[in-house]
């Protein structure tokens, strides 16, 4: 009965997510909306209020609510050396080389009308262009979302599946469980498919580390990489497949390199992990 609880508490972490965003963005649109504002100048703001919501609700959660944040912090004194920081920026650079150009890879054998509701998304959002909305995307939404995702969300399916057998399978189903529902708010199938990968090599990385520090250093490091190298580089590069596959398997090899590089807390320390 209480697996089910916290299996049932889990899905509700994303249903809070949802109406959180949904009650500060449309708190925000209706204030822009008696300012005089347009939707071209509210857009970048409403996103900055929905994070912001985000980081108020789960960070209160994640800090006064789940039990192993004491034990937490532990882990991060542990994981934040200067070598594992170094591990994770080599982690997250090979992602983005491997993300960023992978995606056109396999851009052929999906509808285009799923990429063009993406492009259109990015477009509205102002990504790139605006300081609202590069901020958010930056540092806001890798700390809200990791909070929820990596943070809350694992804690309680982690406890779902603590004391059973087989323990390192059932944690890659209950690590798919985060990450699909990480790329299913980000609210277009496109964006999704890519966030829902993220999401897995995330919640393994939050999971070994058991600190929510590492997953929102990866994700932030991520979007930063996306914004400041990976477009300007795409902008400059010829738009050769064959250039691009060399490009991912180069940017696999770093990623797997990063990951060896980090040293996570000790094994013997598993039974503390994540769902202390």
């Amino acid at each position: 009965m209480q697996k089910l609880l916290n299996f049932l508490i889990a899905i509700l972490v994303f249903v809070v997510a949802v109406v959180t965003v949904l009650v500060f963005q449309t708190v925000v649109i209706n204030i822009c909306v008696f300012a005089g504002l347009g939707p071209k100048e509210s857009t970048p703001i409403t996103l900055v209020a929905g994070h912001v919501g985000l980081i108020l609700v789960f960070g209160l959660w994640y800090a006064f609510g789940l039990k192993k944040f004491r034990h937490a912090r532990k882990s991060m004194k542990k994981v934040a050396t200067p070598g594992n920081l170094g591990g994770l920026l080599l982690l997250s650079l090979g992602l983005s080389f491997f993300m960023s150009f992978g995606l056109p890879l396999v851009n052929p054998i999906i509808p285009e009308e799923i990429i063009e509701r993406y492009i259109e998304m990015m477009e509205i959002a102002q990504l790139g262009e605006s300081v609202f909305t590069n901020f958010a995307g930056c540092f806001l939404a890798p700390i809200g979302e990791e909070l929820i995702f990596r943070g809350v969300m694992l804690y309680f399916l982690l406890k779902v599946i603590n004391g059973l057998k087989r323990k390192k399978v059932l944690f890659w189903v209950v690590n798919l469980v985060q990450a699909v529902a990480f790329g299913a708010l980000h609210g277009n199938m496109y964006q999704g498919m890519y966030a829902t990968l993220l999401g897995l090599l995330i919640g393994f990385m939050a999971y070994k580390s058991d600190t929510i520090l590492v997953p929102i250093l990866i994700h932030m490091i991520y979007n930063i990489l996306q914004i400041v190298l990976m477009e300007p580089i795409e902008a400059v590069l010829p738009e050769n497949m064959v250039i691009y596959a060399l490009i991912v398997v180069v940017g696999f090899a770093v990623m797997i390199a990063g990951m060896c590089i980090v040293k996570f807390p000790k094994e013997e320390d598993e039974q503390e992990k994540m769902a202390a």
